[in-house]
């Protein structure tokens, strides 16, 4: 009888795990469709613009002299977007990658501030203003993928509750702070 059960908790234990695995990939592709939206805004915007300078650069470089300072202000301009592009596409791969990764350095700090550039739309459309609060070391072991996917939901449910309660000035204040030996998350 003992063998049985063993087997039969053996059984449950897989399947529990299963469900705690696949519960995580179904928590993946949600966070994906919710945040779609908004790295699709955030992206639109810096292509317009390098859209648009493309078509100044064509038409700076076709006058007679061409103006080739003016030409090299919107490289630079032409830069930074690409930049900011490259940064959320960063972003957005990181959230939704390392699966089985081990834990390694990161600062906490900076994995919640990067989240910004996929939030920035929602805050934006809503009139939520995030504040950030930082103090001390920040660097902690652990998977980045798992704690901005952590991060992103608290930020959703937190725009979602300030909008339900029809919040004034509605802000979100996110504090990472090194206490003793720990770094608190608030």
């Amino acid at each position: 009888r003992i063998h049985v059960e063993n087997t039969q908790f053996r059984i449950l234990n897989a399947r529990q795990e299963k469900l705690i695995a696949d519960l995580g990939r179904l928590n993946k592709a949600a966070t994906a469709g919710v945040l779609a939206a908004s790295v699709a805004h955030e992206l639109n915007q810096p292509l317009q613009a390098s859209s648009l300078n493309v078509e100044m650069l064509q038409q700076m470089l076709t006058e007679q002299p061409p103006d080739v300072e003016a030409a090299l202000g919107m490289l630079t301009h032409q830069q930074e977007d690409l930049a900011r592009m490259a940064s959320i596409v960063r972003t957005m791969r990181g959230v939704f990658s390392e699966s089985g990764a081990k834990p390694h350095p990161i600062d906490l700090f900076a994995l919640c501030k990067n989240l910004d550039l996929l939030v920035n739309a929602q805050t934006n459309k809503r009139g939520i203003h995030i504040e950030y609060v930082h103090e001390g070391d920040t660097q902690i072991q652990a998977r980045a993928s798992e704690l901005q996917q952590v991060a992103l939901n608290l930020m959703g449910n937190a725009f979602d509750a300030l909008i339900a309660h029809q919040t004034q000035d509605p802000c979100v204040r996110i504090s990472v702070r090194r206490l003793d030996e720990q770094v608190v998350w608030t």
